[in-house]
């Protein structure tokens, strides 16, 4: 074999038996156990501070409960107004005019088509008027009665 080879599995077979030896040595170890001790001091002062904090914890208890009940209340109220919105959106939508419906309405152009037409229609109906109104001044003339001007 060449020399590089036989030098790196040297170092790999040295390395090994260390790390066995380690853990053998780990293996020996014993670690001592720590003892507890209990100790239970209720002088009259703490019981007295955790009688004044419990009553301080009820009394928060119930003005989150309070709260809460109040928020819950709102929110069902939320609640009940938007279904509202949403019906009423709902309805708003159902009679809503689509863009089929408002075709049916004239437009701007369409109004003014009609006042031209209209306006041309009334300068006839003057003309017409003003046309009989000089033949019944010449009939009455004709008929020797003077016309009311």
């Amino acid at each position: 074999m060449n020399q590089p080879t036989e030098d790196r599995i040297k170092r790999l077979e040295e390395g090994q038996k260390r790390l066995e030896g380690e853990v053998r040595q780990l293996r020996e170890q014993r670690t001592e156990e720590i003892k507890t001790v209990k100790v239970e001091v209720a002088s009259q002062d703490v019981l007295n501070q955790l009688e004044s904090i419990d009553k301080k914890l009820d009394n928060i208890t119930n003005e989150h409960a309070k709260g809460l009940l109040m928020h819950s209340r709102a929110i069902s109220t939320l609640h009940t107004d938007l279904n509202t919105v949403k019906t009423d959106a709902g309805n708003i939508k159902e009679t809503m005019a689509t863009k089929e419906d408002l075709t049916a309405f004239a437009t701007k152009d369409d109004l003014t088509t009609l006042k031209t037409a209209q306006d041309a229609h009334f300068d006839q109906i003057e003309a017409e008027q003003k046309e009989q109104h000089a033949m019944l001044r010449q009939i009455l003339r004709l008929l020797g009665q003077k016309p009311n001007e």
